[in-house]
């Protein structure tokens, strides 16, 4: 259930809704304020389920119990959550080291781990979320492993 909150009585609304619906999990999109994201974690505590938000630091500092996305869509102008390469400082891997605090890793960001097991890219949970080019570079992937050669700026042979 996602919709956005100018108010904190309208994000009040929503909690209760999701209380209603009986929800398995509450996510705060990346422009919520602090309160309003310690009022979701709060109220998913009372529902027994976790709560989390697209900022590391200021998930868990709200009482939130995850990360959705390491890095992804934040109010900053770019992400400072990884290098370019995909790399995190020691400060954000301790954010996590005590297992207190989790992170979810969507399709977006799991590509690499389709690269060490092809078969996943037929798998329906893949195939029905990535793009047919996101696959395509996985049997090209797979074909290599196998010992074709792959000639770029070539027409073939």
């Amino acid at each position: 259930m996602g919709r956005a909150h100018r108010t904190r009585d309208s994000v009040r609304r929503t909690l209760r809704r999701a209380a209603a619906l009986d929800v398995d999990f509450v996510k705060t999109y990346v422009r919520a304020p602090g309160e309003g994201m310690a009022e979701a974690a709060e109220a998913a505590r009372a529902l027994g389920v976790p709560s989390g938000s697209h900022l590391c630091a200021p998930g868990r500092a709200a009482g939130q119990s995850l990360t959705t996305h390491l890095q992804a869509t934040q109010r900053l102008e770019f992400g400072h959550a990884t290098t370019p390469l995909g790399r995190i400082g020691q400060d954000l891997a301790q954010q996590y080291a005590d297992g207190s605090f989790a992170l979810i890793v969507t399709p977006f960001t799991a590509q690499i781990l389709l690269a060490a097991d092809p078969r996943l890219a037929d798998d329906p949970r893949v195939t029905r979320v990535m793009p047919p080019s996101g696959t395509t570079w996985l049997e090209v992937a797979d074909h290599l492993r196998r010992g074709s050669c792959c000639r770029p700026g070539t027409d073939g042979g």
